[in-house]
């Protein structure tokens, strides 16, 4: 775990899936102070009776409200900005909202951390902003933008940097639920596409991306974790024959949804040049060496680039669903 003695923490979005886990992380450290940034008065307050810690702050704001993101990030040495709106779809209908949440948000957050002098700043972000089609993707590219492109200004040593997820298997309001809800009650499944592919991983492997980075990082980088990738059908295949034995279900398409993407990339074809590899993750150095990586191979070396290799097999399927159920108390019928 990473040194946070005597350090104070923003969590923006603490309320949701990933937040509320790295609340729970950072509270096992030695941090002075966790301040849990959410619009949501009913999650913090769920979150702050689930913890019950004499460090915890709970803050009801809006990072769209620079007034109150500034009250908050005053005094802070350590920002992790998760506060997002994350649902393509949602976005796509709703692309105004999502640009000040995404975008308007997230430059607050980075004008902020300057001005109080923050030394550290990580914004989380989506493979959906590498070579974006969605409006969602698209407000994320920029937001990582702001923040990569935050150290170019002179006159302060502050670092942000970038993590990039894939889907998190079972976050708030994930297919992974939707589906778990809809074969309990015997429905069929609509899927947009039975070829559909995403790339997947587990909250806690989210959650060490970003304390890993913690530790490594020097500045105006990309993080991505190497994950594995599976067909929207076969997670689907495997929730039902964890619920009831078989895969035995009604299912049908619909089409891809306005901004939905058949298959997920993790960088576009420009990052890829400017990417190096460790065993666990790839690092976008933007434009920067980044010679304290010692085991890193630059993947424009690479005979052949492997990214889009790697699926996942039904046993790692089964051990992610098994691992979310156990959070959420479900029973294994298979």
């Amino acid at each position: 775990m990473i040194d946070l003695e005597n350090k104070t923490v923003l969590v923006t979005g603490a309320g949701g899936s990933i937040g509320s886990q790295l609340c729970r992380e950072i509270l096992k450290s030695n941090v002075k102070i966790l301040k849990a940034f959410d619009t949501s008065e009913y999650n913090l307050h769920k979150l702050g009776q689930e913890l019950e810690s004499s460090k915890i702050r709970l803050l009801v704001g809006d990072v769209r409200d620079r007034d109150r993101l500034s009250r908050a990030i005053r005094g802070t040495d350590l920002i992790i900005h998760a506060a997002a709106l994350k649902h393509v779809k949602i976005c796509e209908y709703n692309p105004d909202e999502a640009f000040k949440t995404n975008v308007q948000g997230s430059q607050n957050v980075v004008d902020l951390a300057r001005f109080h002098d923050v030394k550290k700043s990580i914004l989380i972000s989506t493979d959906k902003a590498a070579n974006p089609s969605s409006v969602m993707g698209t407000t994320k590219l920029l937001a990582e933008k702001m923040f990569l492109n935050a150290p170019s200004i002179q006159g302060n040593d502050a670092k942000f940097y970038v993590v990039r997820f894939g889907n998190v298997f079972g976050s708030k309001g994930s297919v992974v639920e939707i589906f778990h809800d809809l074969l309990r009650k015997n429905g069929p499944l609509s899927l947009t596409d039975k070829d559909v592919c995403r790339y997947f991983m587990s909250i806690e492997q989210a959650c060490k991306l970003i304390l890993t980075t913690l530790e490594i990082s020097e500045g105006n980088e990309t993080f991505i974790l190497k994950m594995k990738k599976a067909k929207i059908l076969d997670v689907a295949n495997r929730i039902c024959y964890f619920m009831k034995g078989n895969e035995n279900f009604e299912w049908y398409e619909t089409g891809l949804s306005p901004g939905e993407k058949l298959d997920e990339i993790l960088m576009s074809d420009q990052e890829k040049m400017l990417c190096s590899e460790t065993e666990n993750f790839y690092i976008i150095n933007n434009g920067r060496n980044a010679p304290h990586y010692n085991d890193t191979l630059n993947l424009e070396k690479k005979n052949k680039y492997e990214l889009d290799d790697f699926y996942m097999s039904n046993q790692e399927i089964d051990d992610m669903i098994l691992d979310w159920s156990r959070s959420q108390n479900l029973e294994d019928k298979s």
